[in-house]
């Protein structure tokens, strides 16, 4: 019924899967209404497997019991009723269609940029390496990635971090020889794959400068040596005028880690209240400009 599967392989990774295994497998990927009707007894009849097979696979798959597999098959269903992601890209589609397209590309994006931060040491090192380097840390993306480069330096700038967002090769090169044993790099490039990034990550491996990737390319990033790699995720376009999903990921994951070092360098949130006062001062000058008119 779905494109994705009912039962997740953080789970089936658990057990091997048999003959007899795969049977019940298809059978909930493929009839999961009716899965959801059976007891051991009756299912084990509908698909020639044994009731005790049944049972050891619920059970090899952590579950305590049969009726445990149901609940939770039942609750994956219905999840996957809710964010079915199936883009349509062919054809004269209706704006309902495009918003379900849309909806798809921005769910699948933050829901698998989340799965990574979770499952990963890889943002903690990150992070780490963003406050070794509070003394310069330098954004460069072009395109779409460059919206997201200069966010995430301009929020970092309001919590003390000296951070510079770059979208142009010959601004780069005006000063990073100069001081590059000194600065982190961070590149955001959905491809790795434009001349500029391309240029510059030979440059920063031939002079052996600390810097991170944010990349969907998991193959062209062997290429490199980069000390720290962020995985961007997205649902492939066929047909494609924007990175859809690339784009709400990296915003995501600038979020994560603006957030997380906010709340680790101004607990008492003694900065934003110094931001908010000076903005009210600026706000209230113009307002007295506005009355003298």
């Amino acid at each position: 019924m779905f494109k994705n599967q009912i039962i997740e392989n953080s789970i089936l990774n658990k057990i091997k899967i048999t003959s007899s295994y795969q049977k019940i497998l298809n059978f909930i990927q493929s009839e999961t209404e009716d899965f959801l009707k059976q007891n051991s007894v009756s299912l084990s009849s509908k698909i020639k497997v044994s009731q005790s097979t049944i049972s050891r696979f619920a059970l090899k798959l952590g579950f305590e019991s049969f009726n445990d597999l149901q609940i939770y098959i039942s609750q994956r269903y219905q999840f996957l009723k809710l964010y079915d992601l199936d883009v349509k890209e062919k054809g004269n589609l209706s704006l309902k269609e495009v918003v379900q397209n849309i909806r798809s590309h921005y769910f699948y994006a933050i829901e698998k940029t989340f799965e990574n931060v979770e499952n990963q040491k890889s943002i903690t090192n990150y992070i780490d390496t963003i406050i070794k380097y509070h003394k310069l840390n330098i954004f460069f993306a072009k395109g779409e990635s460059a919206l997201v480069a200069k966010y995430l330096a301009t929020n970092l700038r309001k919590i003390g971090f000296n951070a510079i967002f770059i979208d142009d090769i010959h601004e780069f090169y005006s000063f990073t020889n100069i001081i590059k044993d000194k600065m982190h790099i961070t590149i955001i490039s959905r491809s790795l794959k434009t001349l500029e990034v391309k240029n510059i990550l030979n440059f920063l491996n031939e002079n052996k400068v600390i810097y991170s990737v944010w990349t969907k390319s998991k193959m062209l990033i062997d290429n490199y040596q980069p000390k720290n790699v962020l995985f961007l995720d997205s649902i492939n376009q066929n047909y494609r005028i924007g990175a859809i999903g690339s784009k709400i990921s990296a915003f995501a994951l600038s979020d994560v880690i603006f957030s997380y070092l906010s709340n680790k360098i101004d607990r008492k949130r003694i900065l934003f209240k110094e931001i908010n006062k000076s903005i009210e001062n600026w706000n209230s000058l113009i307002d007295t400009e506005e009355i003298n008119k």
